[in-house]
This record gives C-alpha cells, sequence and structure tokens, in this order.
C-alpha cells in the first residue's frame, strides 16, 4: 500500500534521496530520534502564539523524537522535544489530492516540491474550522528535509504569522530507531 506522500506526489515521490522516501514511506507506527536546534519566537505575540500550538522553547542540541503512525486516511506525528511534544495530522485532501497538515484548529494545504536533494514544503492556503483564512491571516512556513554528510535526515522548519513573525524554526537530523509496534 503506498503511503500518502507516495499517493499525493506520485512520479515525483522517486526524486527524493532515499532516505527521505523512506521516512515518508512508514511501515506501521515509526519512531525516528535525533538532535535539534530550537529558535525561539521573533517576538512576544509570537511567543503567545507559539504556546498556544505547543511549539517547543528555543534550545541547542535538545533530543528530538518523531512518532509517524499511518492511519486509513492520515497520519498522526507525534514530535517531542526535550520531552515536552506537539501532534499535527497529515492527510490527502480527495478534492485537491494535496496534503494538508493540520494543527489543532488550523489546517494547512501544502505545497510541496521533490528534488535529487530533497524535498522543500510551505503552505498555500489555510482554514480555521473549516473557513478559509485570507492571506494576510495565513501562517507560512519554510520546510525543508536534506541528507547531510553523515547521511541523515536532516530538517529545518520554520512556522510563522503575517505581521507577527516567526512562531519557531527547528533544525536538526534523525534517524530511525525502531518500527514502535514490533
Amino acid at each position: 500500500m503506498q503511503s500518502l506522500f507516495e499517493r499525493a506526489l506520485e512520479p515525483s515521490f522517486e526524486q527524493m534521496p532515499e532516505p527521505i522516501r523512506e521516512l515518508h514511506r512508514p511501515r506501521g507506527k515509526t519512531l525516528f530520534d535525533g538532535v535539534a536546534q530550537i529558535d525561539d519566537a521573533a517576538n512576544i505575540l509570537a511567543a503567545v502564539a507559539a504556546r498556544l500550538f505547543r511549539f517547543p522553547r528555543a534550545g541547542r542540541d535538545v533530543p528530538v523524537e518523531v512518532t509517524i503512525e499511518p492511519r486509513a486516511n492520515h497520519e498522526v506525528w507525534q514530535r517531542t522535544f526535550g520531552g515536552k511534544g506537539f501532534s499535527s495530522v497529515v492527510a490527502l485532501d480527495a478534492h485537491t489530492r494535496r496534503l494538508t497538515e493540520q494543527f489543532g484548529p488550523v489546517r494547512c494545504a501544502l505545497e510541496i516540491d521533490c528534488h535529487a536533494a530533497g524535498v522543500d514544503m510551505r503552505i498555500g492556503a489555510a482554514r480555521w474550522l473549516g473557513v478559509p483564512l485570507p492571506r494576510f491571516l495565513t501562517p507560512w512556513t519554510r520546510a525543508y528535509e536534506r541528507i547531510d554528510s553523515q547521511g541523515r535526515f536532516t530538517f529545518d522548519v520554520e512556522i510563522g504569522l503575517p505581521a507577527i513573525g516567526r512562531l519557531v524554526r527547528y533544525r536538526g537530523w534523525l534517524r530511525q530507531r525502531r518500527a514502535a509496534d514490533q
């Protein structure tokens, strides 16, 4: 059975390096661990918004765990930074065939570019409790997945809000620890 990313990205999925494809092709509940650097919110308003979404606080060499649990029509992503976590739900929109990621009441439509170096993601549109958000209220992200010189999966994710600024930026590396249900 194809993963959500394989179904959404179809032939371009194969352009990504193998370690990135493997992370986005979970076979059952899968656990990854690694280390992250976290930059805090840009200002006090952004910090308040970041706490509402349970984004991690600033730190260096922070232990990180990511659990991906595939379900019938979505994946649950649980991220834990230094013992404190937040989760999101990644799903495939049946109408647009685009991946979406939901954090609490906010669902974001993702724009994804796959290439030989990895994958780049950004938010194309967003909804709050199902209501489309105008562009000036739509969260933004810059997210990159690559492979480092040691062959590890690396990530660099920055999330923000227009007129408020960065809520969080986290970057680091992951390696698959095990399938959690084995």
